[in-house]
Order: C-alpha cells, then sequence, then structure tokens
C-alpha cells in the first residue's frame, strides 16, 4: 500500500502487515422498507428523546433492531443510536448506508465491526479471504477493510462485515467465505488522529 493511498483512506502507513489472527465472520447490512409487504404500521421507531421518527410494521422494527440501518419508503435513513435500557433507540442520518463508530459513514465492502480491544477502533486491516473476491460494481477487492463499527455481539475473535445489501451475501459464498469462518486478519495501518471514529455522530 502506498503512502498516498493510506492517507486517502484516513490511516497512517505501513510497509508490512501486521497479522492479528483469525476471526470468525458473519455479515450484516442496510434493510429497506420498500422491500416489506404492505402491513399494519404497529411498531414505533424511537429517538433516544422518546420521539416517534416512524411507523413501521412489527417485521421491519425487528429487522432493524439486528441490522441497525435502513431506509424507509420515503428515503430517509435511520440509524442505530443507542439504548435506553434494554430498547435500541435511532436517529436520522444523511449518510447514503448509516453510521458506524463516531461519525464513520458505513461503506459496502469496506467497513467492518469488530471488537475494539481485539482491533483498534479506525485501524486499517486486510482480510485475506477477500483478496481478488468479485465486488457488486464488478471490481474486485483488495481485500482491505475497516474497523469503523462495533457489536454487542461481535466480541473476541468475531467480526462482521458490512455488505450494504442482504442479497450481496452471494459474493461472499462465491469466494468461499462461509458464515462464522475463522478468516486471517492483519493490520495495515493504525488511525490517524482525525480519524472519524474520532468525531461526533453526524
Amino acid at each position: 500500500m502506498t503512502v498516498f493511498f493510506g492517507l486517502a483512506l484516513g490511516f497512517s502507513a505501513r510497509a508490512a502487515d501486521d497479522p492479528l489472527g483469525k476471526f470468525r465472520n458473519t455479515y450484516y447490512y442496510m434493510i429497506f422498507e420498500a422491500d416489506y409487504p404492505v402491513e399494519a404500521k404497529t411498531s414505533s421507531v424511537l429517538a433516544m428523546d422518546g420521539t416517534v421518527l416512524a411507523k413501521v410494521t412489527p417485521r421491519f422494527m425487528k429487522d432493524l433492531a439486528m441490522e441497525g440501518s435502513a431506509k424507509l419508503r420515503d428515503g430517509r435513513v435511520v440509524n442505530w443510536a443507542g439504548r435506553i435500557g434494554t430498547e435500541s433507540r435511532y436517529h436520522f442520518t444523511k449518510l447514503a448506508w448509516g453510521r458506524g463508530t463516531g461519525a464513520c459513514a458505513l461503506e459496502p465492502f469496506r467497513t467492518i465491526a469488530a471488537d475494539p480491544t481485539q482491533i483498534p477502533s479506525g485501524a486499517v486491516v486486510r482480510i485475506a479471504e477477500t483478496v481478488g473476491m468479485k465486488l457488486p460494481d464488478g471490481t474486485r477487492s483488495d481485500g482491505l477493510w475497516r474497523a469503523e463499527d462495533t457489536g454487542s455481539a461481535i466480541l473476541h475473535d468475531r467480526i462482521d462485515l458490512f455488505i450494504g445489501r442482504k442479497s450481496d451475501a452471494s459474493l461472499l459464498t462465491a469466494a468461499g467465505i462461509a458464515n462464522m469462518q475463522a478468516l486471517s486478519v492483519s493490520l495495515v495501518a493504525h488511525p490517524l488522529p482525525d480519524s472519524c471514529v474520532f468525531k461526533n455522530p453526524q
């Protein structure tokens, strides 16, 4: 990786990868209200202050709680904001795919959620098994991912790959990557001080 490419990604460049070990993978994605059947909207998407952001179907609400970001039928994007007790709360964001840690924009086939005690938040890593993997636009992956999200179940030797759309999980399958398969992860660069992980959410 060149210094210029590293700086463009927002990370300090390193001469060589630093192996971090094997991490079992899962994937997550944005959900789209337009993909759901038209049913009674009896569930409320709530903001941190209890304001009702939208009324949605129970099925949609269940999936939103799992995936964390969604596009409503009217085009607005809702994103996980935090919890009040055990209940997830949300906010609207202008980021196309939703928000990860800090002010980081989720990016399909580039963002991973990881345990910060295992992979530093904001680090760029290489996942060996994804090098050369076909991407949704027909190009091939360079294997570089950014640890710019976290998850309550993503602990220890777990990573969660953000793929954008659920249907694009087929690209992981085509690359021979199975759910919970242990993938080889190496550190390419640490975050710069102005990384999005350190900035206030948008």
